[in-house]
């Protein structure tokens, strides 16, 4: 049976678990030329799909639909957070949130959700990898007291009181701008 409908071919992205079914499903939506980011957002959070499955089909629907790369790469770096370990590196889930800031950097989210991926307990490489790209798009920030708070906490989980301090001065100051 030819799958027609956008509902169907949901249905098949929530519920099946076989790639085989589910790329077929997807190469359709594709022939059809649904673009519609929440139905490859439904595909991408199946529980049945590896990391690897995940980014295979969130690279494929950027190359398709270029202009919900924006979309698409965030959703892939929130399923891919949730889908590590609490001690894991999650350097995948990192990446797809630079995408994310490469294609629309004045965006606060993708930073706020890289972060989150900020790691208290371990000097990881990607820590620091983490704050010199805020720091180096916070010119382009549009919620900057959104994002001077965030820093403001993260510099108070470190026990860096001046940065904290700096932070707060400057949320503040972007949050009187805003008003």
């Amino acid at each position: 049976m030819q799958l027609k409908t956008k509902e169907e071919i949901e249905k098949i992205f929530l519920t099946e678990s076989s790639f085989d079914k589910l790329f077929d499903a997807f190469k359709l939506s594709i022939d059809l030329g649904l673009e519609d980011t929440h139905l490859f957002q439904v595909l991408l959070a199946n529980p049945h799909l590896t990391k690897e499955q995940v980014t295979f089909f969130s690279e494929s629907c950027c190359k398709y639909f270029p202009e919900n790369s924006y979309s698409i790469y965030l959703w892939t770096g929130n399923i891919l957070e949730q889908a590590c370990t609490p001690y894991e590196k999650n350097e995948t889930a990192f990446e797809y949130y630079k995408k994310a800031a490469n294609l629309n950097p004045t965006q606060c989210e993708p930073y706020i959700n890289m972060l989150n991926l900020y790691d208290y307990e371990f000097n990881r490489d990607t820590n620091k990898t983490i704050i010199d790209l805020i720091n180096s798009n916070l010119k382009s920030i549009n919620d900057k007291p959104k994002i001077f708070t965030l820093l403001r906490e993260h510099f108070k989980k470190m026990g860096d009181e001046q940065k904290q301090i700096a932070c707060a001065k400057l949320a503040a100051k972007y949050s009187k701008r805003s008003n």
